[in-house]
């Protein structure tokens, strides 16, 4: 005879059945809540114990429009507070407060300490300006001295380096840059007046005009001089070629030695003709008297004609050494028409020069001068304005250990085990107590085993 079975619906057969199961899959249930529980301690109580200690400041809104002006200009307070918690988290503020810490700790004699960056933080405290700074720590004490140090090193970062070195470094580098400009252009301008020989371009006009006129002057005394002695010495040198030097004109340097013996010769030699025409008048060809008198005559015209010729070699010195002055005041003057011909070139040069000079040397103190201004403006009215609110406030356990989750955690994997158990318990087909082979094979049940052992013992 065979018997029909039907599957069983999980979960039916009352409370009995319910705790069955429980029983039956203990070990799910009881696996899935200690990994559970011990996962979840294990993850809270490893974790040490931090501490936070916090600080509040409050920023001045408004930036100059300029160094030198007193116009403000205003950004968006999104822009400006959320800027201002990354300069709080920057490695500038975060360098200046570990100076700070290390400075008190070096002086109190204690053991310096890091300054951690990633446990630094800052908020905006709602909408406003004031920003709260915080730093975590394992130790209570150095959480409130570092938060200190970060408050202490952003208000030295807005007051000092933030506001006044920008100004500072832009002018340095200006100033700078004027003045290599301005140290070429005059070390130019001095090689061009040692090249040229430039002094003062006026006053040197003036004698080099005056210079040439001079020149002019004495070119032409010396050119008349030198045409009257070339035609003095050209009428000499024709009367010694036709030998009528007697009948030359006296000179007229009479006074000179030289002149007055050869006037003087001239002289003799005019009487002895005159005295020789005389006799030829009286005296035969062939007298003694006349030959005498012939002989008188010659002798004096070789005398004269040596003394001419000494007077033609010495105008001839004469005349060589007026040129050679004429020569030397030729190239005096050529020197100064190129003097004066190269004085447009200079001037045009040398307002070039003077012109950057100038300029640069304006720009200069214009520079000096909107230093200062900056200086003062910024000295008398910071663009920024921070202002301590509250100092490090005394450390606080930061509450790392959720103690809710610890709770929430077993109660959940209980009703997780509970269902895994009766799922697996779903899927397992096998008759497990009387009621089930009763519905299963549709007789009842007389006898079980744990009742015969019940009643055995």
């Amino acid at each position: 005879m065979s018997v029909a079975t039907t599957p069983r619906a999980g979960g039916q057969g009352g409370a009995r059945d319910f705790l069955a199961v429980l029983f039956r899959r203990r070990w799910i249930i009881g696996t899935v809540f200690l990994v559970t529980t011990l996962t979840v301690l294990v993850i809270n109580f490893t974790q040490p114990a931090l501490f936070e200690s916090t600080g509040k400041v409050i920023v001045k809104r408004g930036e100059r429009d300029n160094l030198l002006g007193g116009g403000r200009s205003m950004l968006t307070w999104q822009e400006e507070l959320a800027s201002e918690v990354e300069v709080v988290k920057s490695s500038t503020v975060i360098l200046r407060a570990q100076q700070i810490v290390d400075e008190e700790r070096t002086a109190r004699g204690l053991k310096l300490l890091h300054i951690d960056g990633k446990n630094v933080d800052a908020i905006v405290v709602g909408e406003s300006n004031v920003l709260a700074m915080s730093y975590l720590s394992r130790s209570p004490a150095a959480a409130q001295e570092v938060t200190d140090a970060l408050i202490q090193g952003y208000m030295d970062y807005r007051k000092t380096a933030y506001v006044l070195q920008y100004p500072k470094e832009f002018f340095d580098s200006e100033l700078a840059r004027v003045t290599t400009e301005l140290d070429d252009w005059t070390q130019r301008r001095e090689a061009f007046m040692r090249s040229t020989q430039t002094v003062n371009l006026d006053v040197q006009g003036m004698q080099d005009a005056d210079f040439v006129r001079q020149q002019n002057l004495e070119l032409a005394k010396e050119d008349q001089d030198l045409a009257q002695k070339r035609a003095a010495l050209a009428s000499m040198k024709n009367m010694l070629a036709t030998g009528a030097g007697s009948e030359m004109p006296f000179s007229t340097d009479a006074g000179a030695s030289a002149d007055f013996v050869l006037n003087d010769t001239r002289r003799k030699l005019a009487e002895a003709r005159t005295r020789m025409k005389e006799m030829e008048t009286v005296y035969v060809p062939q007298s003694t008297e006349l030959a005498q008198q012939r002989a008188e005559v010659d002798n004096l015209q070789k005398e004269l004609t040596a003394q001419i010729s000494n007077r033609v070699t010495l105008a001839q010195a004469e005349i060589d050494n007026l040129q050679a002055r004429r020569d030397q005041v030729a190239r005096s003057l050529a020197d100064g028409q190129a003097r004066m011909a190269s004085y447009p070139e200079r001037t045009a040069r040398m307002s070039e020069f003077n012109t950057h000079i100038e300029a640069l040397q304006k720009s200069f103190d214009n520079l000096a001068q909107s230093a200062g201004q900056a200086k003062i403006s910024k000295a008398t009215s910071p663009d920024w304005t921070v202002a301590l609110l509250t100092p490090a406030s005394k450390a606080y356990a930061k509450n790392q250990r959720d103690y809710v989750r610890l709770a929430l955690a077993p109660v959940f994997s209980l009703i997780i085990g509970l269902g895994l158990a009766f799922f697996v318990d779903g899927l397992d087909a096998t008759l497990k107590n009387p009621h089930e082979a009763e519905e299963a094979l549709d007789l009842p049940v007389l006898a079980t085993l744990t009742e015969q052992k019940r009643r055995r013992a």
